[in-house]
């Protein structure tokens, strides 16, 4: 194929390849289109042992049975029928009154929010009043059993999790499926709010009262780089055990019940899987950008939010990221909020820089170029083998692939254009389960994203063409 020209129009102006965020040599988008085998990617092992904490709990046989009278004696108990505050209130307190009279009226409004959040006063909103239940918890759970004890072990030792209990300790007590997420380091333990299907938490919680939130993203993310501009000093700072900072309403406590091992607990702080969560966190940390901010005289157009990350971007001259990843930390311990060590890797947790991961992006502001965190890759190019090698797929398949390649494509507008047929098969569906085959037009497709997100390194899109969009999602 011959192309003779790196000029184009877009949007009424010329552009070319770099401001779109492609490559000069339209060599290497042309071996994205081809159809020759793709080289094969190595990466290292992301993937650990998870550390099992809390070695002094004895290690059981199986973990669908009821456990022994010895495990339990070993096991910690909690009892006591307080809210649980991690956060220092009446010092958060102080801190808003600082700040009180230079907010908004929405900023005033969500540091109130937040205050009563951290009470334990706000009741989550229903639509219909739910009975009691019993769930049977997933085989993850039972197959990742070490791993779930040990987690369940530190909720309870932590003031979260209330038991263990011999029998249903509130009227009306729901027992929740227990659920294991195995990350590259660690098993998420996850209460499903979402069963029973029709009778679940997440099923009648009232949404229309719950505020709706507004995240960065790895294009706004990258937007902002490019503004600060070249050898742009960022930072990111990552809240420990999120949603454990809130606590639960006690008219609630009943509704956030699960057994393990033949006795009951129940969770008096948010949990994830639950529709209302994210929400009911994300009040904290804006409300302390908002006061660092304040306090500071820092524009807030610097900071992105994603409910636990804060990313933080300035020009390297101005000296802002550095007043403000202080800032945060410092008010941070002052309350209580609980942070992630900084990252040798830049990865979950840094301090200024000119290199790191935010969003599952790598930035480099050194260079302007990003590229797909080797996590975030591995798991597409799983995905996109599976597509390549298969004949049929489920429903679920092709929503998976369809949101990795959104999330890849938000970072790469080139990329929108191989998520029309994946959408087009998605459509085929028409939200029923069952096989579908999967057209060649797909697998080539698939291929071609397989290619594009080995791409080393990509440069961003230039600040004229950022500029010229008419949205910034």
């Amino acid at each position: 194929m011959a192309v003779t020209t790196n000029q184009y129009h877009v949007t009424g102006m010329p552009v070319s390849r770099t401001d779109l965020g492609l490559p000069e040599q339209w060599g290497s988008i042309e071996h994205w289109l081809e159809d020759s085998e793709d080289v094969v990617k190595t990466f290292p092992n992301l993937f650990t042992a998870p550390i099992v904490k809390n070695t002094e709990i004895p290690v059981l046989t199986n973990y669908l049975d009821k456990a022994p009278e010895y495990f339990w004696k070993k096991f910690p108990k909690n009892f006591e029928e307080k809210t649980k505050k991690t956060v220092k209130i009446k010092t958060l307190k102080n801190f808003i009154q600082k700040c009180w009279f230079s907010w908004t009226l929405p900023q005033r409004k969500k540091a109130k929010l937040t205050l009563r959040r951290l009470q334990g006063l706000e009741k989550i909103k229903l639509k219909r009043v739910l009975p009691a239940v019993k769930s049977k918890n997933a085989n993850s759970a039972t197959k990742n059993g070490i791993h779930i004890t040990d987690s369940v072990c530190s909720w309870v030792k932590k003031g979260y999790v209330m038991g263990p209990f011999k029998k249903p300790p509130l009227k009306d007590f729901r027992i929740n499926p227990l659920m294991a997420a195995v990350q590259k380091n660690k098993v998420r333990p996850i209460l499903n709010m979402s069963a029973p299907k029709g009778n679940s938490l997440n099923d009648v919680i009232d949404m229309e009262c719950i505020e709706k939130l507004n995240m960065s993203s790895p294009r706004i993310f990258a937007r902002e780089l490019r503004k600060a501009g070249k050898g742009a000093l960022f930072s990111k700072t990552d809240i420990v055990d999120a949603y454990k900072l809130i606590p639960n309403a006690v008219q609630n406590w009943r509704l956030f019940g699960f057994t393990w091992l033949g006795r009951y607990f129940f969770d008096k702080t948010k949990v994830f899987g639950s529709r209302e969560a994210p929400a009911s966190f994300d009040s904290l940390p804006e409300t302390i950008v908002n006061i660092v901010c304040c306090m500071q005289k820092i524009s807030k157009t610097h900071v992105q939010r994603q409910l636990d990350d804060v990313p933080m971007v300035a020009s390297k001259d101005s000296g802002l990221t550095e007043k403000f990843t202080a800032a945060y930390k410092d008010i941070c311990s002052k309350v209580n909020i609980p942070l992630a060590n900084d990252c040798p890797a830049h990865e979950k947790a840094f301090g200024p820089t000119t290199f790191g991961t935010v969003l599952g992006i790598n930035f480099d502001s050194s260079t302007m170029e990003w590229s797909i965190s080797n996590e975030k890759e591995l798991s597409l190019q799983e995905m996109i083998d599976f597509f390549l090698t298969n004949k049929t797929c489920s429903l679920k398949q092709i929503q998976k692939l369809h949101g990795k390649l959104a999330n890849f494509s938000q970072s790469m507008d080139y990329m929108q254009g191989f998520r029309f047929n994946i959408l087009a098969l998605l459509n085929k569906f028409e939200g029923q389960e069952g096989k579908k085959l999967i057209p060649a037009i797909v697998k080539k497709a698939s291929g071609s994203g397989k290619k594009l997100s080995q791409t080393a390194k990509m440069v961003f899109l230039s600040q004229k063409f950022l500029m010229s969009l008419p949205f910034t999602q």
